[in-house]
C-alpha cells in the first residue's frame, strides 16, 4: 500500500470517527481525475462520521464529484 493511501485511510478513520467536523469545502484539486479519489474518500467519511458535523447535505457535492 503506497503511503498516500495509508494517508488517506487514516485520515478517514479519524473523520469518521469525529465527534465534530466543519466541513469547509472540497479538498484541493478535486476536479483531476488524480486528485479525485481522496476527496471522495474524505467526503464520504464527513458525510457518514458519527459526531455532529456542519455538512450532512455533502450529498449533491458527492454525487457531482463523481460524476
Amino acid at each position: 500500500m503506497s503511503r498516500w493511501r495509508a494517508l488517506q485511510r487514516d485520515l478517514q478513520s479519524i473523520v469518521h470517527q469525529a465527534g465534530e467536523v466543519i466541513w469547509n469545502g472540497p479538498l484541493g484539486l478535486f476536479e483531476f481525475e488524480a486528485f479525485r479519489s481522496g476527496t471522495q474518500a474524505i467526503t464520504h467519511a464527513v458525510e457518514t462520521c458519527k459526531g455532529f458535523t456542519s455538512a450532512r447535505r455533502l450529498r449533491y457535492f458527492l454525487d457531482a464529484v463523481e460524476a
